[in-house]
């Protein structure tokens, strides 16, 4: 595992048809992140409810992911474009599990908190010409969805930082909690509730799944316009 990229976000207004709203998703390259315990000096975060905060302090993305949805749909978003703070390769998002941790090499840790939930804005900012929801349908469907992570010790990281994986034990992988996300089951929601290392955020959301029984993307999560 190597970084590819550091990104930061910066707040724009965007409209897509009758829909405007504020985001941060198309970030910045930049060569070093400053990174704290509630997140990334000078990254910002247009909606703080469901972003930002101790357990979605930092926000990775994988290569390999970029890759999947480029072949399959052929949009060409640059990479920063997913809202992610570290661009990552030589590794696959879904394999990494819950409680990893990545240590760079200045003593920076950083611990896999869950998966991301999928936000209404992806298909909004990144529409496809024949399906507008075509990108949101596939990370749902594959589980291409990138994942946060909580800070254990802060610092500044370069864009040449080495990292070392620790792994969790007895863990759950990112590609097995989304697809309990995806399609929940009593059985699959008691697992994810015993996992002391997954965000409390990612459990009321299959919980609220679960309540609701949908398995497919919400209604919020889709562009209307």
């Amino acid at each position: 595992m190597r970084l590819n990229g550091l990104f930061i976000g910066k707040i724009a207004r965007y409209s897509c048809g009758k829909t405007s709203f504020l985001s941060a998703m198309k970030g910045r390259e930049v060569e070093s992140l400053e990174i704290t315990h509630q997140g990334i000096v000078g990254n910002e975060i247009a909606d703080t409810i469901h972003h930002g905060g101790a357990n979605k302090a930092v926000f990775a993305y994988d290569v390999e992911s970029y890759a999947q949805w480029r072949k399959c749909l052929g949009l060409k978003i640059p990479y920063g474009g997913m809202g992610e703070n570290l661009l990552l390769e030589e590794v696959k998002a879904g394999d990494l599990c819950v409680g990893d941790r990545l240590c760079f090499e200045n003593g920076v840790i950083l611990e896999i908190s869950m998966p991301r939930v999928q936000c209404f804005k992806i298909p909004s900012l990144y529409p496809s010409p024949q399906d507008k929801n075509a990108l949101a349908k596939f990370l749902f469907e594959t589980g291409c969805v990138g994942f946060y992570l909580r800070v254990i010790q802060g610092g500044r990281i370069q864009k040449d930082s080495a990292i070392c994986l620790e792994s969790a034990q007895d863990s759950t992988t990112l590609q097995c909690a989304h697809q309990t996300y995806k399609n929940p089951s009593k059985e699959s929601l008691q697992a994810l509730l015993a996992n002391p290392k997954l965000a409390q955020e990612f459990k009321r959301n299959v919980e609220l799944r679960l309540r609701t029984r949908e398995s497919s993307l919400l209604d919020w999560q889709l562009s209307r316009s």
